[in-house]
């Protein structure tokens, strides 16, 4: 391995080293890592067990040179350890240089604080561990009651059994924290580490808990399960200035692979992945008997998997998708949740399904492929409910492939089905015993004019339950409307609704009662003036979208007429 320590910081590690000298009542203790004169150790275990003899704040200031061959450095009580000195006779901002650690079999830096003892703080930061060509050796390995920082630091090229780059184990020793941040545009990143069995960047168990605040995760493989990160009842919590990219892994999780009971949760973050194995399923996660929320996360980008283009859940797992952030539409900033240009060569080209529960809203799920059934999602004697979800531009035989019992069960409300390529069926439902699955389609658009039928039934599966659904051919259920939606822009992507749409104050809620806003966060149910209802009270409109006014449009003979109060601006 090897440590690349920058000099970002040495301005404000100077300051610290004279801050720190004969604060309190314990005497700080200091050490310089470096060959040159002034420096008080060559290499950073020594350092490390001279700083642990002594009490009071514990600083290490490492210079910017090559220390080849250190290995398996062991910390025990608190201390921060801050690369960028360039020499230790006196800091001054110079460039960095190279530190090489090799591990051998073992990691280059344990955080490991003796059983029974209290938690200790240690902060990694500005420093690169970099794996030696043909040699072994893991980069970070945490464990028992530990919060370990690692802050602007790179792991590149590391590997071991499991967890390549960073390891961070529970048990009945403690249970460690590790956090991995950065500031500004430097963040902590792992990349080209490899795992034999498991976590390629990452791997975590036994009731640990991983926060990656500024991170990029990207080229790091693995052998099993989990390419980037890899969770055995572990919480692992992410920011919004997370990327995890290109990962690869032979067994599941391109991204993340989440087993026995972990929780990942993560908010307003973009990921994108190259390929992963084609023995593979979940190109971004996989998770078994775990749980999920993803807030404002667009995955986006090619896979190559089986089954579960983008997510696989099995087990007993759950996935709630959402977005919560101001404006989805086509011209807003930042994350809204999407699964867009995922595939797979069986099922589910963005999701997959099996004994799981899913709830998928104010999501797009767009421009996503399978080869066997389910291009956007396949689910197995599992529940789903889809809300205010854009599901355009799938392509496969069927969309949407629901197969199961009884207690399968599919619910889409205010979603929009629509410009689906090659599919037979965009809604397929299969019958594998005891009554087959039950499926509801409410206040929803099924925009389908290519496609032979819109839903189709296997083995005496009944039909949809539907109810204000606007169609592209006729469907059974009540208050049904064959007619075009008139999209916004279908040319462009735009699947909103135009000031002439039929969709527009269709329907009431008695069958859809919602208390969530619509795609672009705006009321659903708003009565649109100039608009006549459907039927009276009917100001609920279909699909993803809720129209939201002629503030938002122009008419259609493009001149404003009528209440000036609501005279448009712009067109949408």
């Amino acid at each position: 391995m090897s440590i690349h320590l920058n000099s970002v910081f040495v301005r404000a590690s100077a300051i610290v080293l004279v801050l720190t000298i004969g604060c309190g009542t314990a005497q700080a203790a200091i050490a310089t890592v470096g060959t040159g004169a002034g420096c008080t150790h060559s290499d950073l275990s020594s350092a490390v067990t001279a700083v642990e003899a002594q009490s009071g704040p514990r600083t290490i200031f490492i210079v910017d040179e090559t220390f080849p061959s250190m290995a398996d450095t062991v910390i025990t009580q608190s201390m921060t350890i801050w690369g960028g000195l360039p020499t230790c006779a006196g800091p001054s901002p110079t460039g960095p240089a190279p530190v090489l650690i090799d591990a051998d079999s073992g990691y280059a830096i344990r955080v490991s604080p003796p059983t029974g003892s209290g938690r200790i703080d240690v902060v990694l930061r500005n420093v690169e561990l970099r794996g030696v060509d043909n040699q072994s050796g893991g980069g970070v390995d945490v464990g028992g009651n530990a919060d370990v920082i690692l802050d602007r630091v790179t792991i590149q090229g590391a590997s071991h059994l499991t967890g390549g780059g960073l390891r961070v184990a529970g048990g009945s020793a403690g249970i460690p924290l590790v956090t991995l941040t950065g500031a500004d545009e430097m963040l902590t990143t792992l990349w080209e580490n490899h795992a034999t069995t498991s976590g390629g960047g990452i791997a975590c168990s036994d009731g640990a808990y991983v926060i990656l605040e500024r991170a990029l995760l990207h080229d790091n493989f693995s052998g099993g399960d989990g390419g980037g990160i890899f969770l055995d009842d572990c919480t692992l919590e992410m920011g919004e200035i997370v990327e995890i990219e290109y990962n690869s892994t032979a067994g599941g999780g391109g991204a993340i692979a989440a087993v026995a009971g972990s929780y990942v949760w993560t908010i307003g973050a973009g990921y994108a992945f190259g390929s992963v194995s084609p023995a593979a399923h979940g190109g971004f996660l996989w998770a078994d008997a775990s749980d999920v929320r993803l807030e404002n996360v667009l995955i986006g980008g090619g896979s190559n998997v089986i089954d579960g283009g983008f997510v696989h859940l099995s087990g007993g797992s759950s996935l709630e998708m959402v977005s919560n952030t101001k404006d989805c539409s086509p011209s807003s900033a930042g994350f809204c949740s999407a699964l867009v240009a995922g595939s797979a060569s069986g099922r589910g080209g963005a999701l997959f399904l099996e004994d799981s529960e899913l709830v998928l809203r104010n999501t797009d799920l767009s421009r996503n492929s399978a080869g066997i059934d389910g291009a956007a999602i396949h689910m197995e004697n599992s529940v789903a409910r889809l809300e205010g979800v854009r599901v355009v531009a799938n392509r496969g035989p069927s969309i949407l492939s629901v197969e199961g019992e009884s207690s399968t069960e599919l619910s889409l409300r205010y979603v929009t089905l629509a410009a689906s390529e090659n599919a037979n069926f965009p809604l397929f439902i299969s019958n594998v015993g005891g009554g087959g699955p039950v499926v509801e389609v409410l206040s929803s658009i099924l925009w389908e004019p290519a496609s032979p039928a819109i839903f189709g039934v296997l083995n005496g599966t009944a039909p949809p339950d539907m109810h204000c659904v606007l169609a592209s051919s006729t469907v059974p259920g009540d208050e049904i409307m064959v007619a075009d939606p008139l999209f916004a822009d279908p040319g462009n992507r735009d699947y909103r609704l135009s000031v002439a749409s039929p969709a527009i104050d269709f329907c009431d809620a008695s069958r859809a009662p919602t208390e969530y806003p619509d795609f672009d966060l705006e009321t659903r149910g708003t009565d649109q003036p100039g608009v006549d209802d459907r039927v009276p009270g009917a100001h609920y409109d279909l699909g993803y979208d809720e129209w939201f006014g002629f503030s938002q449009s122009v008419f259609l003979d493009g001149f404003e007429s009528g209440d000036t109060s609501v005279w448009s601006i712009t067109s949408p």
